[in-house]
């Protein structure tokens, strides 16, 4: 999805109350839903394991502009570089 949208979400649920519901990951893609198998699995394992009972995921603050602008952002669950995009780099 665009990455506005994802703005728009964060924002919507923190309106209503609900943003300590919500983790968002930021793939670094340049394709709508290209997500890796193993991104998608890691992220639905952590998922499970927050609903069972386990800590929360971590994730990635769509709002925080300076993060957003960094040249890591969207590296920490990314598994793979994709063509067309820098690869990501250890913090």
């Amino acid at each position: 999805m665009p990455f506005e949208h994802g703005k728009i979400y964060r924002k919507r649920a923190e309106a209503n109350g609900n943003g300590g519901w919500l983790v968002q990951r930021a793939i670094r893609s340049p394709s709508h839903c290209d997500f890796t198998l193993d991104e998608q699995i890691n992220a639905f394992e952590d998922m499970v394991a927050w609903e069972q009972g386990g800590p929360m995921p971590g994730g990635d603050d769509f709002l925080d502009e300076e993060a957003v602008a960094a040249s890591n952002f969207g590296c920490a669950y990314s598994t793979v570089d994709r063509p067309g995009l820098p690869a990501c780099t250890p913090p």
